[in-house]
């Protein structure tokens, strides 16, 4: 589990795009959500 402090600035979702390709790719699990201005990121392989 990684959580990252939210941000809804320039370039916002570009990581997330990136990180849903890679899954795709390989066949992976994830799950994005926020909680009190924190990112949680959930990768399962």
């Amino acid at each position: 589990m990684i959580f990252l402090r939210f941000s809804d600035g320039t370039g916002h979702g570009t990581g997330t795009r990136s990180i849903m390709a890679f899954c795709e790719k390989h066949n992976a699990f994830y799950d994005f959500s926020t909680e009190s201005g924190w990112f949680k990121l959930v990768i399962t392989l």
